[in-house]
């Protein structure tokens, strides 16, 4: 069992009809079974059959309280898997109380000590152009296609630096004497 209380500001009618409007759009499966008024009250319950496997019930009472209204949603179901474990699916029908509750700033007073808040996933991104993602194919084809291709060196032929010596005589290997040239390369 799922618990869980808010309280805000608001009509009853307005946040009665709204969480009517909207749970069923949030959860898939989920019908509006019963919808009772008595005076400043209102109790609104919803069905959520999933196959074999499970059955809830949201139970969503709206009470006027002064000037602010308090919602209590309890979530119930029977789960009737080999092992009979619970895949949080009495959570995720109660978590749909508060994504219609929460932009209009109604704040959590209670909840129970187990519910557990289901993960979102991040909004995906918006699909890009398929011409963009071809031409990114294409140039990624160019590019290791010119990778593989054996380069085409150049040769420069340039003059070797000129160095400048003084003449002096030096011995050669077989102790005869020879002059070094002005010009070494």
């Amino acid at each position: 069992m799922a618990r869980i209380s808010f309280k805000g500001k608001g009509t009853l009618s307005g946040i009665s009809e709204l969480l009517r409007e909207k749970i069923p759009e949030l959860k898939h499966g989920t019908h509006l079974e019963e919808h009772i008024i008595r005076g400043d009250t209102e109790l609104i319950i919803f069905e959520n059959y999933g196959g074999r496997d499970f059955s809830l019930s949201l139970s969503i009472l709206l009470t006027v309280d002064g000037e602010e209204i308090i919602v209590d949603a309890v979530c119930a179901g029977e789960i009737e898997n080999l092992f009979g474990f619970n895949w949080g699916h009495e959570d995720e029908l109660a978590f749909a109380v508060k994504m219609v509750l929460e932009p209009l700033n109604f704040e959590i007073i209670a909840q129970s000590e187990d519910f557990v808040e289901p993960y979102i996933p991040p909004e995906v991104p918006d699909p890009e152009p398929i011409g963009d993602i071809i031409r990114r194919g294409q140039q990624k084809k160019d590019d290791k296609e010119q990778a593989t291709q054996p380069t085409q060196w150049q040769y420069i032929k340039s003059e070797p630096e000129r160095v400048k010596l003084g003449r002096e005589e030096k011995k050669s290997l077989f102790g005869k004497k020879r002059n070094k040239p002005d010009w070494e390369y």
